[in-house]
């Protein structure tokens, strides 16, 4: 228990101590308290989150793990305080889910895959639940990376991803008193991703030197950068 929040974690061996599971959850009852401190205060936020995940090594050599991640949040407005084209309840929700694959043949090279997807949807009304701003965005990809160590000077790092992206956006406002809103934007959108990376990270004496690069390609925009480092 925390003066804002009240969180609790749960967490424990599978199979013997081939894997582990935890577990938590969260909520926050700061706008149960600023309602108790001032009734007549000007806003109140909350918001509520668990997360679950599960590791399990298959054999030695193949790990795999499951994890899931979902929350809100809330936050409201006084009504005197705000005017009809203003939030007086916006809501949001974001969740999670990946599972992953980890294979290690050996001490010296590791490659992990990942599938996920995750997303978000938010609604914002004013004091007459009339929808001003709303929208969602979701993305689904898969990911991949190499660790590979021919020795204990060097460390090569490979790796990329692609995604399928979507998301949709509402906004309206009532405009000269009138009684229906007006309709400001709306739109949906989806296209793809994908990025690949590269770094060697070379340890000479106390010095230790990471040279890489990342190029990433976005189709909506039909963009493609390049983003050198060392």
């Amino acid at each position: 228990l925390s003066g804002t929040s009240a969180n609790a974690i749960f967490e424990g061996p599978l199979a013997g101590g081939r894997g582990s599971w935890v577990a938590s959850v969260r909520r926050s009852y700061l706008d149960f308290l600023l309602d108790r401190i001032d009734p007549e205060g000007s806003f109140g936020f909350g918001f509520s989150d668990a997360l679950g995940k599960v590791t399990f090594d298959v054999t030695p050599r193949h790990q795999v793990q499951l994890l899931t991640i979902a929350g809100r949040s809330t936050f409201d407005e006084a009504p005197e305080d705000i005017t009809v084209n203003d939030e007086a309840v916006p809501r949001s929700r974001a969740w999670l889910a990946a599972a992953t694959w980890r294979f290690t043949p050996g001490p010296r090279l590791a490659v992990t895959q990942r599938v996920y997807a995750t997303g978000m949807r938010f609604r914002n009304v004013n004091e007459h639940d009339t929808l001003l701003d709303g929208g969602e965005a979701s993305d689904l990809a898969w990911r991949g990376d190499v660790t590979l160590a021919p020795s204990a000077r060097w460390i090569v790092d490979l790796g990329g991803d692609g995604v399928r992206t979507r998301a949709a956006n509402t906004r309206q406002r009532t405009l000269d008193a009138a009684v229906t809103p007006v309709v400001l934007s709306d739109y949906t959108a989806s296209g793809r991703a994908s990025s690949v990376y590269g770094r060697i990270t070379a340890r000479l004496g106390r010095l230790r030197l990471a040279p890489g690069a990342r190029f990433d390609y976005w189709q909506p925009t039909d963009v493609t950068t390049t983003s050198p480092w060392i």
